[in-house]
């Protein structure tokens, strides 16, 4: 198993994004490979939709862009998880370890941008 801590405020994650969060976090831990990668790609997806963006993945990333809630070098990173994720669910394709732990980073990064940074900044002394 890898020891890898969850996000410490995973829990002012909506729902269903912390859900996915969690599940995929198990099953990076546990390397399960496969099922991170989709787990990681359903990540991207759930904050998409709950960011109201709709149509293919690859529309809902563009969407957020417009939106300000993504920069446009993020999108471009999470369309290559996105394709990651789509790899492993339609061709089973194994990815590394490695790249799954970066592509995991990447999503977390993501959570605190979207979510979690200001929840955090509202936690300093004034």
């Amino acid at each position: 198993y890898l020891q890898r801590p969850q996000l410490p405020d995973v829990d002012y994650l909506p729902y269903k994004v912390g859900r996915i969060y969690k599940e995929t976090h198990f099953s990076l831990c546990s390397q399960q490979f496969i099922l991170t990668s989709v787990g990681i790609r359903a990540l991207v997806e759930s904050v998409c939709k709950d960011k109201k963006a709709s149509g293919t993945l690859y529309n809902m990333i563009e969407q957020l862009v417009t939106s300000g809630d993504l920069r446009r070098n993020e999108a471009d990173i999470l369309q290559k998880l996105r394709f990651m994720g789509n790899t492993a669910a339609h061709e089973v394709k194994i990815h590394k370890g490695a790249a799954l732990i970066k592509a995991f980073e990447i999503v977390e990064h993501l959570l605190v941008n979207v979510y979690l940074l200001e929840i955090r900044a509202g936690h300093l002394p004034r």
